[in-house]
């Protein structure tokens, strides 16, 4: 079984198993109102739009700085699970509000979409799983190009979540035309591919992830072997998944505007120019 699908089979069993009351789930803060992520110097204009994906359009959340004309882009790839629609499109006018020109595929877009399967994380996972890896990664590969065509993008960077982590880190194992990356929580990837990786890279960890955090040493390793510009942090108090404001029994305010501001800073150093 294909890595990725390893991952989402098991973080849809782990789910399971909290929602049926048979692991502790922490109570956790009320979600704020709005986007948190959205303060910034500009004002995001954005809106749905289709990409071209081998002949077949997919859709994909674009957003700009408004009078901002020169700008790098950022390619946002989503989680498995809840909300995909309104949290990439959130991820994305916050980017734009901090000066960057970002593109959000949705990647069940060309089955007909997430939102026919509401909010039912098993019937999402069950969608994801039935597509194969190489054919997300040509979604990906193509919102790349419509990134890069839109007018003033400079340099490109991506960002991704959970199972969009882990799509993001096979990304730039492939893509050395990526300037920096900022997976969250994201699964490994292939090791061996790990040389390949040109993007300067900050990967956030949740203190809580028995799903991903015993891969963490084997990656390092493998960077350092590298010689990958990359730093790593983990968020004290956290669990998987705990910037996705619209879901609240994963959301953590604080290490969520922490971990935001971090993957801005990043940006900022080496997309920037």
């Amino acid at each position: 079984m294909e890595p990725l699908h390893q991952y989402l089979k098991t973080e849809l069993a782990m789910e399971t198993e909290a929602t049926a009351g048979r692991r502790p789930v922490r109570t956790l803060a009320p979600q704020p109102p709005g986007n948190p992520n959205l303060p910034g110097t500009y004002q995001p204009v954005g809106g749905w739009t289709t990409i071209d994906v081998a002949g077949k359009p997919y859709e994909a959340y674009l957003s700009r700085p408004r009078r901002l004309e020169k700008a790098p882009g950022v390619l946002v790839i989503h989680h498995a699970g809840r909300f995909i629609r309104p949290y990439i499109r959130d991820v994305a006018e916050g980017l734009s509000a901090a000066g960057y020109i970002a593109l959000a595929p949705e990647l069940l877009s060309g089955i007909g979409g997430a939102d026919q399967f509401g909010n039912a994380m098993a019937r999402i996972t069950d969608a994801l799983l039935g597509i194969p890896t190489e054919r997300h990664l040509g979604v990906l590969r193509a919102a790349l190009t419509a990134l890069r065509s839109q007018a003033g993008v400079g340099k490109v960077g991506v960002i991704g979540f959970c199972f969009g982590g882990g799509l993001a880190w096979r990304l730039i194992t492939e893509e050395p035309g990526i300037s920096a990356a900022t997976p969250f929580y994201g699964p490994n990837p292939p090791l061996e591919q790990v040389a390949g990786i040109a993007a300067a890279t900050w990967a956030v960890y949740a203190e809580d992830d028995d799903l991903i955090n015993p891969g963490v040493p084997a990656l390092r390793s493998a960077l350092d072997a590298a010689g990958a510009n990359y730093q790593m942090r983990t968020y004290p108090g956290t669990r998987h998944g705990f910037h996705s404001h619209h879901n609240p029994d994963r959301y953590q305010h604080e290490p969520a505007r922490q971990a935001w501001a971090d993957a801005l800073a990043w940006f900022g150093e080496h997309l920037a120019g």
